[in-house]
């Protein structure tokens, strides 16, 4: 469903250009208010699909990009995400679209992880991040539990 109103949003978009070259204001009008409508319903839309997610995002990440010189537009697509990032983030629980299984474990007591950290922790695959020194600058909670040698130390670093 979300593949498919992107794909009419596009659609729209050439008819919108078309319509602007031809200078007629009628058919944009008509056709700018279908847009501003479907772009509310993809901000609106709650997908449960990792894929989907980054596509929706995606999206609107495109939209704060091509509209770069409209500051107004810039912040309400940044709000945009930054919404859908609040709706599919839970800083205790980590991405759970849906109540699918991309859990990761809970924030302890006292302990104020950055973005970086929550982002990594959210992930199916396991992160590690070494330096150049070849020791560890950051270590997520699924590569402790997968790394027995790397495990033995399960403090993280207070900062990523």
């Amino acid at each position: 469903m979300l593949s498919g109103l992107i794909q009419q949003f596009e659609r729209l978009a050439s008819e919108l250009l078309a319509a602007a070259y031809h200078e007629d204001e009628a058919k944009v009008d008509r056709i700018d208010g279908q847009i501003q409508d479907l772009i509310d319903r993809l901000s609106r839309i709650r997908v449960h699909s990792r894929n989907d997610i980054t596509a929706q995002i995606g999206f609107f990440k495109r939209l704060a990009q091509q509209n770069c010189e409209d500051g107004s537009s810039v912040r309400r697509y940044t709000d945009t995400m930054a919404s859908l990032f609040d709706r599919y983030m839970d800083l205790n629980t980590g991405l759970n679209p849906g109540g699918g299984g991309l859990m990761a474990a809970p924030v302890h007591e006292g302990y104020d992880p950055s973005v970086h950290e929550l982002a990594f922790d959210c992930l199916q695959e396991r992160v590690a991040i070494i330096g150049l020194d070849y020791r560890y600058i950051y270590l997520q909670q699924a590569q402790c539990r997968f790394s027995p040698e790397a495990g033995v130390r399960l403090h993280r670093p207070a900062s990523v």
